[in-house]
C-alpha cells in the first residue's frame, strides 16, 4: 500500500464529467507522411506523355510555324424561276410536299462548287494552286504541297471551302 496522499498504482481514470458533457475520447496521431508508390508515377508519366507533351507540340507548331488562316464568307440564294398560279388550290401545298424544283437546283450547285472542274477553272484563272500553297514547306500541316496533282488540290478544295443550305 503507498503512504497516504499518493496515487495508487494501476489503471489512472479520468475523473467522471459532470452530467451533459460529451465524454472525451482519445485523439488518435496524424497519419504520417504519405510517400508516392510507383502506381503513382506511372499516372504521373502517363499524363506527361499523352496529355500534357502533345499539347506542348501542337502549341508549339501552332505559334511558331502555322501560318495564319483568314476566312471569308459568300452568300446567295436560289430560286425557283416560275410560279403557280394563286387560282390554283394545291399550289401552295406543293412546296411542303418537297416537288418544287429549287432543292434540285441547289444539289447542283452544291455538286459543282466541290467539284474538279470548278477547281481546274479557278486554278487556271486565280492560280489557286500558289495561293494554297504560300505556307509550303513551312506550314507543312495547313499548306497544300505544289507539287500534288490535281485530285489532291480539289480535296484540299472541299476541307476548305464549306457549302451549306440554309
Amino acid at each position: 500500500m503507498p503512504p497516504p496522499g499518493q496515487p495508487r498504482p494501476g489503471p489512472q481514470h479520468p475523473p467522471p464529467a459532470p452530467p451533459g458533457a460529451v465524454p472525451a475520447r482519445p485523439l488518435r496521431q496524424p497519419a504520417g507522411r504519405a510517400e508516392p508508390r510507383p502506381r503513382h508515377w506511372l499516372i504521373l508519366g502517363s499524363f506527361l506523355l499523352l496529355v500534357l507533351l502533345p499539347s506542348l507540340l501542337w502549341a508549339a507548331y501552332l505559334w511558331l510555324r502555322a501560318e495564319d488562316q483568314y476566312v471569308s464568307t459568300v452568300g446567295f440564294s436560289v430560286r425557283k424561276e416560275e410560279s403557280t398560279p394563286a387560282i390554283d388550290l394545291l399550289g401552295g401545298l406543293a412546296p411542303l410536299a418537297g416537288s418544287g424544283g429549287s432543292a434540285l437546283d441547289t444539289d447542283i450547285l452544291y455538286e459543282y462548287i466541290r467539284s474538279q472542274d470548278m477547281v481546274e477553272r479557278i486554278d487556271a484563272t486565280l492560280d489557286l494552286r500558289a495561293r494554297f500553297s504560300r505556307a509550303w514547306p513551312h506550314d507543312f500541316v495547313f499548306a497544300f504541297d505544289p507539287d500534288d496533282h490535281v485530285e489532291d488540290l480539289t480535296d484540299y478544295w472541299q476541307r476548305q471551302v464549306k457549302v451549306l443550305y440554309d
